[in-house]
């Protein structure tokens, strides 16, 4: 939670004094609610302006502890609201219940709008449990990834992320970026967890940051924090170091080290992380880069780009030291068989181009993207190759783990322009042809709608496939939710339950009702099971009813047992028949029987005894629809269409 408490109004300069410079505006001291973390904002300031902050914990007030006015909002490339807050950087303080700030100046210093701010974030009792949370990726080959504490982890509250809430990237890593929180060096392993939360409230709410600004922090003892949203494996765009944000890593040492220096296992952890993402990305931690047209080494201080003390002067000094270490982690690795056919083809600038998803382990095998294509190095040795187009739509598909599996060829040209590629369960063509979208969209139509397309909706439907303008799952849904397949729902479950065709006005009702999604299938099947109209058909009697829903629901008859509890369900007036019917209908028996159903229209055969179990149990939470839209997409569906049409 964040607090801000505003200043006074600037007081004169013959008034208040500290030392040699003028008191320009503070915030008296004052008890507080409890906080961890604190920092400042301002509107306006000019001059040399000196920002103090002190405390008080248990043991009393604090010293002044000077905070930065370098305007941590600098670190965001990103344009600020007009009339947007200058925000200082947070210091961790522990615990603390009382809180004073002044701003110092000299002769024709000013300040405005000064508050301070607090952030409250508690440790609590999960957070002594982080070591367990994350795991290890290990590989005989390349360097393997350090055990790194997931946002999830360190519980990350993912509903304050705003404009970056589902990742923004760049092209690739060139670079990382040192820094360090500043703040308390008097901390447990436990409390880290809680800094990492209290630093993401204060980056988002006082900085109006859309995250947490680093994409790593690593405390005292060695511990690895994942911080910005996006994916630890990709190059996640931060807002830590201003124009330099692009393509670079923001890792932050999690103490002061203007005062200290950082510890053996913040360093031995960081030459870890660094080994593991620069590697993957194909970076030499020794090397050079050109980054906003500045020429910076591929490890490079904060201070080394914008104006800041950051790393603090212990571990700037140590750079080279990180970088020698971060050198030995990756020490004979590097030359994986991947990273060796890109550097043969020219590195950076061969038909590859940038790495864009770092080299990595995976199903058994190592894969690795770039810009323009992924190689792919499967558990049995064999290597291939893929086009940008191509790898796109493997990528999509859920590569190695998805329904396609392996790679069985590198890409081949099929006709000018027109690339394939075949992999264990199916095949790939990019740019697809409209033509070869016509089956799909003739079975979709018959098995989703009862009957063929015209061919007008076969040729809008094939184009905007093949150009990509929808994918086979939003077309499938478009079907799915259209008004003739949930009027055929409907018209089913008057059929069905009733014996006889709905009316107009119940038919309209239904669908709109399915539409908006006031009901799911499900819930309209166990009304109309549940409905005066069939209870009077299936015999108007308790028993003749529940036996009912045995026979239509189940196929069998009722055992004695079964009945007598069924029906007193039924005659228990805070259950009832509703919601007998629903349990009948979203039974484990039911659900079996209606997957059953969806193989044999959709892929023309019996559930196996894999899928089946499979897709019972997801039916429960996905629903009927989505169980349907599923399956159809998958590349056994592509091909029995094939065949039909």
């Amino acid at each position: 939670m964040l607090r801000s408490i505003p200043a006074q109004a600037v007081v004169s300069a013959q008034s208040t004094t500290a030392g040699a410079q003028t008191v320009l505006a503070e915030v008296p001291a004052s008890v507080t609610e409890t906080f961890n973390l604190v920092g400042a904002s301002w509107t306006k300031l000019s001059g040399q302006v000196t920002l103090q902050v002190q405390t008080k914990s248990a043991s009393g007030w604090s010293a002044w502890t000077d905070l930065s006015t370098e305007d941590s909002a600098g670190a965001s490339d990103t344009i600020p609201a007009t009339g947007a807050n200058s925000v200082a950087d947070p210091l961790f303080v522990g615990d603390s219940t009382g809180v004073a700030l002044r701003a110092l100046g000299g002769a024709g210093a000013s300040i405005a709008g000064l508050s301070a701010k607090t952030v409250t974030s508690p440790a609590v009792a999960d957070d002594a449990q982080l070591a367990t949370v994350s795991a290890q990726s290990i590989s005989p080959v390349g360097v393997p990834q350090p055990s790194i504490i997931s946002r999830a982890g360190w519980g990350a509250d993912e509903s304050l992320r705003t404009t970056c809430s589902n990742g923004t990237y760049d092209t690739t890593i060139k670079a990382a970026v040192i820094h360090h929180t500043a703040g308390s060096n008097n901390y447990t392993a436990a409390q880290s967890a809680s800094i990492v939360r209290g630093i993401y409230v204060y980056h988002v709410q006082a900085n109006g940051w859309c995250d947490i600004g680093y994409n790593f922090l690593v405390d005292k003892y060695g511990q690895i924090f994942e911080g910005r949203f996006g994916g630890i494996e990709l190059p996640v765009h931060g807002a830590h170091a201003g124009s330099w944000n692009t393509n670079t890593m923001g890792v932050s040492f999690m103490m002061n080290t203007v005062t200290v220096q950082p510890s053996e296992e913040s360093m031995t952890a960081a030459s870890s992380l660094l080994a593991w993402k620069l590697a993957g990305y194909y970076r030499d931690p020794e090397g050079s880069t050109t980054l906003a047209g500045v020429n910076l080494r591929v490890i490079f201080g904060h201070g080394e780009v914008m104006a800041t003390d950051c790393p603090g002067t212990y571990l700037r000094a140590r750079l080279q030291e990180l970088r020698d270490r971060t050198v030995a982690a990756i020490a004979g690795r590097e030359a994986t068989p991947l990273y060796n056919m890109w550097a043969a083809a020219g590195g950076d600038s061969s038909s590859y181009g940038l790495v864009t998803h770092l080299e990595r382990a995976v199903a058994g095998g190592r894969a690795v993207n770039f810009e323009n294509g992924g190689l792919y190095e499967r558990p049995d040795g064999q290597f291939f190759s893929l086009g940008g187009g191509l790898d796109g739509k493997y990528r999509a598909a859920g590569g190695p783990t998805g329904s396609l599996g392996w790679p069985t060829s590198s890409q081949t040209v099929l006709v000018v322009g027109v690339y394939t590629a075949t992999f264990e369960h199916g095949s790939l063509i990019y740019p697809e042809s409209p033509s070869l979208y016509v089956s799909f969209v003739k079975a979709s139509y018959q098995d989703f709608l009862g009957r063929i397309p015209s061919q007008a909706e076969v040729d809008f439907q094939t184009q905007a496939l093949a150009a990509d303008r929808v994918t086979k799952e939003a077309y499938l849904n478009s079907l799915a939710m259209s008004d003739e397949w949930l009027g055929a729902i409907v018209t089913k479950n008057y059929t069905d339950t009733l014996g006889r065709q709905p009316d107009s006005a119940g038919l309209t009702n239904w669908v709109s009702w399915l539409r908006s999604g006031r009901f799911t299938p499900a819930q309209v099947a166990s009304l109309f099971y549940a409905s005066d109209e069939y209870y009077a058909k299936a015999g108007g009697t308790p028993t003749t009813w529940v036996t009912s829903l045995y026979s239509k629901l189940l196929n069998r008859q009722p055992d004695a047992q079964g009945l007598q509890l069924w029906l007193s369900y039924t005659l228990n007036p805070k259950m009832g028949r509703s919601w007998v019917a629903s349990q009948f209908y979203q039974s484990e028996e039911s659900r079996m029987r209606r997957v059953r159903a969806l193989y044999e229209v959709l892929l023309q055969r019996e559930p196996d005894s894999t899928g089946w179990p499979f897709w019972t149990a997801r039916v429960l939470t996905l629903g009927d629809i989505a169980l349907a839209v599923d399956v159809a997409s998958s590349a056994e569906y592509w091909q029995k269409a094939q065949g039909r049409f």
